[in-house]
Order: C-alpha cells, then sequence, then structure tokens
C-alpha cells in the first residue's frame, strides 16, 4: 500500500501509477524488460528517457493482442479498455482477488515470476485503470477510495459470483466492480464485446447484482462501424449510439425466455452494460458489480424472436405542493407497426416520489381501454383490493397467454407523483431526479408457442425472499414471506452495516408478521432469513 502512495504523490496520471507499479514488479529479473521480453512483451518500453518509454510500453499493451495462442483464442487483449476479465496484464497478477477469474494453464504462468505477489491494493489499481477504459493521461483511478475500501471494511455488493456458462453454452459479461462513497450513487455505463462469431439467439438471460442496485440494463448497439477501443470503458453519461434494449431488470433474475422464443443477438454484437447504484452507508465505500450470463443457441431454432423496448416519457415535472401529480403518455409506435404484436413481459421505472404506475390498452381511437398492468398490485395484475408501489421493486408481469395488442391500438402508461421536496423535480437519472419508464417484451406472433407451453411460464427470482413494505418503513414493517420456495418457518435476522445483530422475530410462509421499529435507528439495515440448516434470502430495508 505504501507504494501506492508513493506512486500517487509523484505521478501525473493513473497509468503513470500503473506503469511504475510495473517497472517494480514485472521487468526485473530478466522478465518484461526491452532485453529480455518474457513471452514476447516489452513493458519497460524502448526509448531514450523515460517519457519515451512509458508511452512504448503503453502501445505494447493497449488492446494489442498477447502473443499467447490460448488467449488470442478468447480474444483476450493485454490490456482490454473496460474488460480487466479479457485482459491478460490482469489475469495474470489477478491472484484470486477477482474470484471469478481463474488463470488457465495454458495462459502461462501467474505474475510476478519472482515468487512475489503484489498486494491487493496493487492488483486493484490496474483493475480499475482497465475498468476505466486504459487512458493513457489523467487521474481516472481514485486510490483514497481503493484504500478506504481495503482497510476500512469495505462493503461488496456481490460476495458469489455466478458460475459463466460452460463456453458450449454460453457466455458471461461482468461490470465491475466501481466504487462509491458513503452516502453517494452513481450511474455507470460501460462497452462490452461478445465475440460471437455470427447471427446467435440468446433463450436464457442470468442478472445478478448487489441489493444497493436500482436496476441492470443491457442494450445492444445497432450501428458498430464507428465504434473503436476509446469508447469502451465506464462512463457517467451515454454517448451519440443507436442503441436498443435487450434486457431491463430492477431485481436480480433469471430470464428463462418461454420454449420456442429468444432473442436475436448479431455476430461480434456490442453490448452496453448500464448499473445504477446507490450506498446507503454512512462511512463505508461500496463496491458496485453487475454479472450477466447470457445462454445462446444457433440462429433459427426458435420459433419467434423476441423484442424488447424500454418507453420513456421525458417531459415531466413535479411540484413541490406535495399533491398527487399524474402524467399519462400513449406509446403511438406501435401503431406503425404493420402486424399485431403480442406481449410477454411488462414492468415500469421510477424513482422515489412515484406513488403508483399503471399501463392500459391504447385503443385504435387514441382512448384509454382495459388496464393491462398495475404496478401496487402483486405480480402487476390489476385488480387488487389495495396495493403498495415500492419504487425500488416494481412487478414484472409476464402474460401467458401473451397479450395481444391488435393493429392500430398500442398501450397507454401513466404514472403519478407527489413532491413535498422544497423544489420543482423533473426527469433525471440520480434518485433526487425522477424518471417515467415502461418495460416491454413482446413477439409479433405466437403461432405454436402454446403446446410448448402447456402451463404458463415466468421467470425465476434469483433471490426470493419475500415481500416487505413499506419499505423505507417508519414505525412497522409487514413481511410477507408467501413467495419463498421450501420455507416453512425460521428467523429474520436484521443486521446493522458493520455486521452487528440489533434484532430478530420469529416468521413463517403462511401469514404476515409484524416487524415494529422500537429502538431502531434511522438508516439501513440487511435483513437475513432462515431456519437452523438454510439461508432462504437476504436484502435490505430502510428505516426513516
Amino acid at each position: 500500500m505504501l507504494s501506492i502512495i508513493c506512486f500517487t504523490l509523484q505521478a501525473q496520471s493513473t497509468w503513470t501509477d500503473v506503469y511504475t507499479l510495473m517497472q517494480t514488479n514485472c521487468t526485473q529479473s530478466s522478465c518484461h524488460n526491452n532485453a529480455d521480453l518474457a513471452g514476447g512483451l516489452d513493458l519497460q518500453g524502448t526509448g531514450g528517457n523515460q517519457n519515451q518509454q512509458q508511452a512504448n510500453a503503453y502501445n505494447n499493451i493497449y488492446f494489442a493482442t498477447p502473443n499467447n495462442s490460448f488467449a488470442q483464442s478468447k480474444h483476450y487483449r493485454i490490456a482490454y479498455p473496460g474488460n480487466p476479465y479479457e485482459s491478460s496484464l490482469f489475469r495474470k497478477i489477478n491472484n484470486e482477488l477477482a474470484i471469478d477469474v481463474i488463470l488457465d494453464p495454458n495462459e502461462g504462468l501467474a505474475c510476478p515470476q519472482d515468487g512475489s505477489t503484489l498486494d491487493d491494493e496493487e492488483i486493484e489499481l490496474v483493475r480499475q485503470w482497465i475498468l476505466a477504459g486504459c487512458d493513457e493521461s489523467g487521474n481516472v483511478v481514485s486510490q483514497n477510495m481503493i484504500s478506504d475500501y481495503y482497510n476500512n471494511g469495505g462493503i461488496a455488493s456481490v460476495t458469489s459470483p455466478p458460475a459463466p456458462p460452460d463456453p458450449a453454452e454460453g457466455f458471461q459479461i461482468h461490470l465491475g466492480p466501481f466504487f462509491i462513497q458513503p452516502n453517494t450513487e452513481k450511474e455507470i455505463f460501460s462497452l462490452m464485446d461478445t465475440h460471437l462469431p455470427d447471427l446467435t439467439e440468446i433463450n436464457r438471460i442470468e442478472v445478478l447484482y448487489g441489493g444497493y442496485s436500482h436496476h441492470a440494463i443491457v442494450y445492444k448497439l445497432e450501428d458498430t462501424s464507428n465504434i473503436n477501443p476509446s469508447n469502451y470503458g465506464m462512463r457517467g453519461v451515454d454517448f451519440e449510439n443507436d442503441i436498443r434494449l435487450v434486457v431491463a431488470t430492477q431485481e436480480p433474475v433469471d430470464f428463462h425466455f418461454p420454449n420456442g422464443t429468444a432473442i436475436e443477438l448479431d455476430g461480434d454484437a456490442k453490448l452496453d452494460m448500464n448499473s445504477h447504484y446507490i450506498n446507503y452507508s454512512p462511512d463505508k465505500v461500496l463496491a458496485c458489480d453487475v454479472y450477466v450470463n447470457f445462454y445462446t443457441q444457433a440462429a433459427g431454432t426458435a420459433l419467434h424472436i423476441m423484442e424488447s423496448e424500454l418507453l420513456p416519457e421525458y417531459d415531466i415535472a413535479i411540484p413541490p405542493t406535495g399533491d398527487t401529480v399524474t402524467f399519462t403518455q400513449s406509446s403511438t409506435e406501435f401503431v406503425n407497426f404493420p402486424i399485431p404484436i403480442y406481449l410477454w413481459a411488462i414492468s415500469s421505472h421510477t424513482h422515489k416520489l412515484a406513488t403508483d404506475f399503471d399501463i392500459y390498452h391504447r385503443l385504435s381511437n387514441g382512448q384509454k381501454g382495459a388496464q393491462i398492468f398495475d404496478a401496487s398490485c402483486d405480480g402487476g395484475i390489476p385488480g387488487c383490493s389495495s396495493g403498495y408501489y415500492d419504487y425500488q421493486h416494481p412487478p414484472m408481469m409476464y402474460k401467458m397467454p401473451f397479450e395481444k395488442i391488435q393493429l392500430n391500438e398500442g398501450i397507454i402508461y401513466e404514472a403519478s407523483y407527489a413532491n413535498d421536496g422544497p423544489n420543482w423535480v423533473y426527469w433525471g437519472e440520480t434518485s433526487e431526479d425522477e424518471m417515467m419508464l415502461t418495460v416491454i417484451m413482446y413477439t409479433f406472433d405466437t403461432t405454436g408457442l402454446g403446446a410448448l407451453n402447456p402451463t404458463g411460464f415466468q421467470p425465476i427470482p434469483i433471490s426470493s425472499s419475500g415481500k416487505f413494505y413499506p419499505n423505507p418503513m417508519n414505525d412497522y414493517l409487514i413481511v410477507d414471506l408467501s413467495n419463498i420456495n421450501y420455507f416453512q418457518s425460521g428467523t429474520m435476522t436484521l443486521f446493522d452495516l458493520v455486521g452487528r445483530k440489533v434484532k430478530e422475530i420469529a416468521v413463517n410462509n403462511h401469514e404476515q408478521t409484524i416487524l415494529y421499529r422500537d429502538n431502531l435507528l434511522s438508516g439501513i439495515y440487511f435483513y437475513r432469513i432462515s431456519d437452523d440448516d438454510t439461508i432462504y434470502g437476504s436484502g435490505k430495508i430502510i428505516v426513516r
């Protein structure tokens, strides 16, 4: 750690820190200096002075193809902008820091090869530099945050990464970790390559991220002709490019698409990942990760292709009166389709001021028809006698049979908000702003699907850990565990942010339980649902 601090005092850029680290650990002992070139890689760089050497060393690794044939077969680069997990530089020094990175024997030996290893902060410096895009200039990594995370009990959003699919069955993309200071939030985009050789169908998508996340979204780029290595790496805002939704979710989920359907990805498709995390901790740095597993099949296998859309309404302005205001938007793009569409999945997305979200049929005359979706009801199914809109975890409703939207019709979606703050609130990315989005997945035909899905179908939440409302809570929390598979009875245990047990109550899956606030202070708490042998679910609750 001391060496990293010294680097920071002397360096003009993060790349200079990384270069200095390599000179200390990788160019000694007849390895990667410009005289020995172990593996054909010069990390020292040639030139008459240090600046020239550093510049040439950068050119030797930036998006450069390794000499190792196995690494080449995996499409690795020495330093792959935005993707440390396909960067030989990181993979060689990882030393189990990223537990989902396993160095294959065919990749060669781990580094350094003198028997020493880099410490976690040094390895993290390299990973964060690659995640940021491998910039040659600029301080793009906060080494203070790295030090704070590793020395002051930082919070890992995902402690058990999902295993990737077998290479013959699919692939995994991994965004992160990116670090967030206490009591702050961050929304990140990052471009990923799929390396698909040809047009491919995706029949299953597994999305896993931590409980501090507000959403995970994957888009595909429609036009990749102008993409170059400088477009890769984590960024805070989107760049100008045509994108189309692949999947959007506000809770970890395993999407097994209905039999006979699949999403299409072009050969060498480029995916843009988007994550929004909020660090509720008052004093701990949060490490944020998103993992997405794509399961593939040959093009032409599915009877019908699943399409995805993210429908926004940007024109929202919520006055600071405390009164409920409702915005209504008619989606007319379906009116121009030459054939009907068939909705399979429907959901909403807002921020914390929202009190309800409803979706209706749009009739051919533009008027509102029957209600399709009510985000305040269990499963989004309209008609519940009473409901609660949980903006952080709105339901995703799955229709089987699919919901037919007739030719020249569409959908109408509306959201209600109440703002008791001091200022007007408009569309924006942070949790202090607002949003109004509808998520839909649909096909243009359903012929033959009924026989393949005779009993209906819907995806599986990765952690089906119950329903808790109101969350955030004031005086009490209603605990409903009826949706946890195989759970009968046990305990709900609350822990504070440093892991101390602060409360425990008996719970079961056949009746609601009330958890009273009692002496709990305002803040974030983690819960665990368990019996004597098994943990059935975990997550967080917020006490106002």
